[in-house]
C-alpha cells in the first residue's frame, strides 16, 4: 500500500537432534501495521503441525480523518487454522456487530473499509480474530472531523453607528476552531457583508453603520474541514429615528405679499442627521407643484409668489432613519399689507351640507311616519266599510231568494203568538249574518242595539225579515241550518 514501507530479512535457528525424531519446525514472516504505517520485521513463529492458535499482526491505536472521506481500518491475522475475522463497534452498553453494506466492507485480509464517513462513525472499533485454538483482538479509536456546530449569536450593546455582538461557540467538530465569519446586511435586502474574526476572540463591534436602521446578522465557526454551521439570524438597530417637526414651533418665521420664510430649525433630526429637506408648494385650486431642494441649515425664501393668495405647502425630511412629512398652509399678504379672510375649503362647505341635513333628515322622517300612518288607517277603514257593504248586499240577496210559507195567512187572521221562521247563518270573512223571518212587521228599519249587532229589518207581504249583522274575530266552519 502506497505510504507503506516493508523489508524482509531472514533469521535461521540451528536445533541438535535428539535421539528421536521431532516434529517438524515452520518458519515464517508476517507483517505488522503499526499506528498506518507498515514497519518490516522478521516474526519467527514455530508452529507444531498441528496448527496454533489465531494472533492478530495490526496494532490499534486512534485513527484521525475529515468527514466524507475514505477509512480503512486494518486487521491483520495468522493461525492455524485460518482465524475468522469480525469487526464490532463499541455502543454505550454493549458490542454491535458492524453491518455490511454499501457504506461499510470488510475484505479477505479483514481490513474494515468506511465510505464518505461522517461524526456518528467515530467511536472504538474492535477487530476479533478467531479459531479452534484461540482468538485475539485490537481496538481501534476512529475520529471523525466535522466542521464545527453552530455558535449562539447574541447582541451586546447598540449606538448611533454600531453594534456590539458576542457568541458561545459550538462543539469544534473534533478539530480546533481556525476562526470565525461575522456576515452581515441592511434589512430587507439580501446583499451580505463578511468580517473575519479570529478564534480567540468571543465578541466583536461592527463600526460605520447607517444610523436608526435594522441590520441582520449570523456567525459561523471554521476549522480545518470548513466552516461549520451558520447561526441562527438575527437583528438589530442602531439608535435614531426619522425627523420629525417640533409643533411647538412656526412653520414661518417671515410672510409678506410676495416672499416667505420657512423656519427649518423646527425639525427634530431624530438622533441622526438631516440628509435633504424637500418643500413643494402651489396656490390652493391648483394643480401643479413648485418644489425646492435644500439642506436643514440653509435659509429658505419662498419667492414670486402671487398677492393675496392662500397657498398649501408640503415638506418632507429625510435621514438615513426615514423621512417626516409636515403640511401646512399660508397666505400673503394684500398689497396695503393687510391679511386677506380664509377660503372655506370643500370640506367645510360639506360641513354646513351635513349639518343641513342632519336637522332636515329627522323632520322629513316623522313627516312620512306621520302620513303612513294616516294611510294606513285609511285603509284598514275602507276596508272594514267595504266588507260591511259586501256583507248587506249579499244578505239582501239571500233574503229575496228565501220561499215564502205555503199556506199564507191573511193580514185580518188572528195571530197567536210569532211563529219562528226558518234561519240562516251565512259565514263570510270577519261576518257573520242571521237572517231570521217575523210576521207582522210592516217597515223597514236600520237599527243598531247599544253593544250588539246591528239590525237590518226588510219588509215583505204579511212577513217581514231581520237582518242581524255580527262581527267576530275568526270566521267559524261555514254551516247551514235546514229551513232555507
Amino acid at each position: 500500500m502506497e505510504g507503506w514501507q516493508q523489508t524482509t530479512s531472514t533469521t535461521s535457528t540451528t536445533h541438535s537432534q535428539p535421539q528421536h525424531q521431532e516434529e517438524p519446525l515452520l518458519q515464517t514472516n508476517f507483517p505488522i501495521a503499526i499506528r498506518g504505517q507498515l514497519l518490516s520485521n522478521v516474526l519467527k513463529t514455530s508452529l507444531r503441525a498441528d496448527g496454533a492458535p489465531a494472533k492478530t499482526l495490526s496494532f490499534g491505536g486512534t485513527v484521525t480523518t475529515p468527514w466524507m472521506k475514505e477509512v480503512r481500518l486494518p486487521c491483520s491475522s495468522v493461525g492455524e487454522p485460518s482465524p475468522a475475522i469480525k469487526w464490532t463497534k463499541d455502543s454505550e452498553d454493549s458490542a454491535i456487530p458492524v453491518s455490511v453494506d454499501g457504506q461499510r466492507l470488510i475484505m479477505a485480509n479483514g481490513t474494515l473499509v468506511l465510505r464518505l464517513v461522517k461524526a456518528e462513525d467515530s467511536g472504538y472499533y474492535t477487530c476479533t480474530a478467531t479459531n479452534t485454538l484461540g482468538f485475539d483482538t485490537i481496538i481501534v479509536n476512529l475520529v471523525v472531523q466535522v466542521p464545527p456546530d453552530q455558535p449562539r449569536l447574541t447582541v451586546s450593546t447598540t449606538s448611533t453607528s454600531s453594534i456590539t455582538l458576542a457568541w458561545i461557540p459550538g462543539d469544534n467538530g473534533g478539530s480546533s476552531i481556525r476562526g470565525f465569519v461575522l456576515q452581515y446586511s441592511v434589512d430587507n435586502t439580501e446583499e451580505w457583508r463578511d468580517v473575519f474574526i479570529s478564534s480567540s476572540e468571543r465578541s466583536f463591534t461592527l463600526e460605520a453603520l447607517r444610523c436608526g436602521t435594522w441590520y441582520k446578522l449570523k456567525l459561523a465557526a471554521k476549522n480545518s474541514v470548513g466552516a461549520g454551521r451558520i447561526s441562527e439570524i438575527i437583528e438589530a438597530k442602531t439608535h435614531g429615528r426619522e425627523p420629525q417637526f417640533n409643533k411647538e414651533q412656526s412653520v414661518f418665521t417671515h410672510v409678506n405679499s410676495s416672499h416667505a420664510r420657512l423656519n427649518l430649525q423646527g425639525w427634530a433630526s431624530g438622533g441622526c442627521p438631516i440628509a435633504a429637506v424637500t418643500l413643494e408648494f402651489r396656490p390652493k385650486g391648483t394643480w401643479a407643484w413648485q418644489t425646492v431642494r435644500t439642506n436643514a441649515t440653509a435659509d429658505v425664501f419662498l419667492a414670486e409668489l402671487r398677492e393675496a393668495t392662500w397657498y398649501e405647502l408640503k415638506m418632507k425630511a429625510c435621514n438615513s432613519a426615514g423621512c417626516g412629512n409636515q403640511s401646512s398652509q399660508f397666505a400673503t399678504l394684500d398689497y396695503d399689507g393687510s391679511t386677506i379672510p380664509p377660503i372655506k375649503s370643500p370640506l367645510e362647505k360639506n360641513d354646513d351640507v351635513k349639518k343641513l341635513f342632519s336637522i332636515g333628515c329627522p323632520v322629513i322622517l316623522l313627516t312620512l311616519g306621520v302620513a303612513l300612518l294616516f294611510i294606513i288607517r285609511k285603509k284598514r277603514k275602507e276596508k272594514r266599510l267595504k266588507r260591511l257593504r259586501d256583507a248587506k248586499s249579499l244578505a239582501e240577496m239571500l233574503i229575496s231568494g228565501v220561499r215564502e210559507p205555503k199556506n199564507n195567512r191573511s193580514f185580518d187572521t188572528p195571530v197567536k203568538g210569532l211563529p219562528q221562521g226558518p234561519r240562516l247563518h251565512i259565514d263570510i270573512p270577519r261576518v257573520q249574518l242571521l237572517i231570521e223571518d217575523k210576521e207582522g212587521i210592516k217597515q223597514i228599519a236600520l237599527t243598531r242595539v247599544a253593544g250588539g249587532p246591528l239590525r237590518q229589518q226588510v219588509r215583505a207581504k204579511g212577513v217581514s225579515r231581520q237582518l242581524v249583522f255580527y262581527l267576530i274575530d275568526r270566521s267559524p266552519e261555514p254551516a247551514l241550518i235546514p229551513g232555507v
